[in-house]
């Protein structure tokens, strides 16, 4: 007779199963900064596939699991996993539903892989976030001034960036320190006359792996899902980063005696570009974030073309209709692409198809711009880019909330 993993699940001790979920959560909470909405469904499964209920409650920071009578409180600091992490994380959990994979032997597994560190060298991941920047300048500034700042600018971020992985205290410091040294940098070169646009948006293409966009807009989504407790937490944090970023840059202006007029981003000039230009910069923005976010290069293709395919909706959705609408159809199709994308066992998940397409239509940067001119006094431009993020906030979550309807997902983004 045929022994399925039905008949295997009593076999099974509960306190190795509890040991596992109590470490899959832990993990889980410890990569939860794009949100907790679907991950406790994910430890119930695990428990479901061993023979045991589990109820599992996460928060921003906390998580309480309870099986039988064995309970425990996990806290963590949320952050983005190595994207290279999420393909073994998803084939342990198909060995684990699958029946194939005893509790003691899916939780070693699960430690190398919460353990995993550095897929790409580190000055791999400090160019690559200087290719994000340089990327990003071409979707927000336009102008070849804009693309050499933020190439070189992400250089500087970039070290940043791995400095605040080291702990949780320099990740909480490092938004206001680098924010002060790139702005510095970017100050003293206008004031000699190296540079023509303000200060206050040439910095902001390096700052954008410090600016919380794309967790703003999950927060939203965890608001709407009735996570009100963790989606408001984040909200207040991401909230906070804004403001740290956006002091840096006045102290910066303090600092170095440049006029506080520079901190204001000033009102958009218009890019140079011609309209093709975002599609070669969303290559290079691609390539940078699987370096920067230690992607496998076997997924890097498929995230391009995804990337590629909602910028061309983004682009002809915002020409027929308007940025907010054009916005939102391409969050619908970027679930719904990077769903069809993991269906395949040995594929990533959907997550990490999206990262990239999300950091590209993220509002983050209107939340920077605001607060910028809000310290600057400029007052006129608070309200416009306020009105922005909050707008195209609205439209992701709601594109990717239709989307994940859409494609039955409970957590299209795990």
């Amino acid at each position: 007779m045929t022994v399925g993993p039905k008949d295997m699940q009593t076999e099974h001790d509960a306190d190795d199963v509890f040991e596992l979920i109590k470490d899959l959560t832990q993990t889980l909470l410890n990569w939860s900064w794009e949100g907790v909405v679907g991950l406790e469904n994910h430890v119930r499964q695990a428990a479901q596939a061993y023979g045991y209920e589990a109820q599992v409650v996460m928060s921003a920071e906390a998580a309480v699991v309870h099986m039988g009578e064995r309970n425990v409180l996990l806290t963590g600091f949320p952050g983005i996993p190595p994207l290279a992490a999420l393909p073994e994380l998803k084939s342990l959990m198909l060995d684990i539903s699958g029946g194939t994979l005893d509790p003691v032997t899916a939780r070693q597994r699960l430690a190398e892989i919460s353990a995993t560190k550095g897929v790409h060298a580190p000055i791999l991941r400090i160019l690559g976030v200087s290719m994000i920047s340089f990327g990003f300048s071409i979707d927000i500034i336009g102008t070849w001034e804009a693309c050499l700042v933020g190439l070189l600018t992400g250089l500087i971020a970039g070290w940043f960036f791995l400095w605040a992985e080291r702990s949780q205290r320099n990740a909480l410091a490092v938004p206001l320190v680098a924010s002060f040294v790139v702005s510095a940098c970017v100050m003293l070169a206008a004031a000699n006359g190296m540079t023509t646009a303000s200060a206050g948006l040439l910095m902001i293409p390096a700052m954008f792996v410090f600016i919380p966009g794309d967790s703003i807009t999950m927060q939203a989504l965890e608001i709407a899902d009735g996570r009100w407790t963790a989606g408001t937490a984040r909200l207040s944090y991401s909230l906070v980063m804004l403001i740290l970023l956006a002091s840096g840059v006045v102290l910066a202006a303090a600092v170095t005696g440049g006029d506080y007029a520079m901190v204001s981003p000033g009102a958009e000039t218009g890019s140079t570009f011609p309209w093709w230009a975002p599609y070669p910069g969303h290559v290079v923005f691609t390539i940078g974030t699987a370096l920067a976010f230690q992607m496998r290069w076997a997924d890097v293709p498929l995230a391009t073309v995804i990337t590629l395919i909602v910028t061309a909706i983004a682009q002809l959705g915002t020409m027929a209709f308007g940025g907010i609408v054009g916005t939102f159809m391409a969050s619908v199709a970027m679930v719904g692409l990077a769903v069809w994308a993991s269906r395949a066992p040995t594929r990533a998940p959907a997550y990490v198809f999206i990262l990239t397409p999300l950091f590209c239509l993220t509002p983050g940067s209107h939340g920077l711009r605001a607060f910028e001119s809000w310290f600057s006094g400029g007052q006129a431009v608070v309200t416009g880019e306020f009105s922005d993020l909050l707008g195209n906030l609205v439209a992701i979550a709601i594109g990717i909330a239709i989307g994940m309807t859409l494609t039955s997902k409970s957590r299209a983004t795990r």
